[in-house]
């Protein structure tokens, strides 16, 4: 049977909390799988193959809205030059007695103040756009760790049986773990602790769950503040 890429290196990065991933399922358990079985786990390596990409594209995301938010943090500081030349200006004015010049700087003052105004919103909704694009990108990162902890909880299910299947054909009764074993692994090499592999895959799930929720905040807050910086404009007399 075909076997896609799994990236070793997502698959041994995730954990969560005190549920550390368990070892990927030995194929050699998987021998007596049915088609049914066969089926769905290929569907699942499938998945997490087309999932890795998703996310390399979610990180091209990121890297856009980081580029968006420098550029716009750049031009507040232009414009924060450019009024400290105005203000100077301003003062020159005053400094010669020279009140009608001295107020056209004034009105230039005020409207550059406008406009930084303008472009701190700007420069605002450019970084909650980013906040958003990585907590979507975690989204992502916490699908695929998902859909990898399924797919070794369904070949622990598999393996489960296979080696249930053998015990019985040598006679072997199968003892419950003791507690130590439980907490530190078992030596037995044939041993398949199913609930370890769920307990796993519950945990990346409420994982998933918890990173939906704050993506939905970080989205709310990114559209909130590209409803202000919308709604302020700035003309020659300044904002509406």
């Amino acid at each position: 049977m075909k076997r896609y890429p799994l990236f070793i290196g997502v698959l041994l990065v995730f954990s969560f909390g005190c549920v550390s991933m368990p070892d990927p399922v030995n194929d050699r358990f998987l021998a007596n799988q049915t088609k049914e079985e066969e089926g769905q786990i290929k569907q699942l390596e499938e998945k997490i193959v087309s999932k890795k990409i998703e996310i390399d594209g979610k990180k091209e995301n990121v890297s856009k809205a980081e580029r968006k938010a420098t550029l716009s943090r750049s031009e507040l500081s232009v414009l924060s030059k450019k009024r400290s030349l105005l203000v100077e200006e301003q003062k020159l004015a005053n400094l010669k007695e020279n009140s009608s010049e001295a107020e056209i700087y004034k009105d230039k003052v005020e409207n550059i103040d406008m406009q930084m105004q303008k472009q701190k919103l700007h420069l605002n909704f450019c970084i909650l756009s980013k906040e958003n694009e990585i907590a979507t990108a975690r989204v992502t990162d916490s699908e695929l760790s998902l859909l990898v902890a399924e797919l070794n909880y369904e070949k622990a299910k598999v393996a489960e049986k296979f080696v249930e299947k053998k015990q019985k054909e040598q006679g072997i009764v199968k003892k419950e773990q003791s507690f130590f074993s439980k907490i530190f692994g078992s030596s037995d090499d044939d041993g398949i602790d199913i609930a370890e592999y769920k307990s796993f895959f519950d945990n990346t799930r409420n994982k998933l769950k918890a990173d939906k929720e704050n993506q939905y905040q970080a989205e709310i807050r990114m559209i909130q503040a590209e409803k202000e910086f919308n709604a302020y404009t700035v003309d020659e007399k300044g904002a509406k």
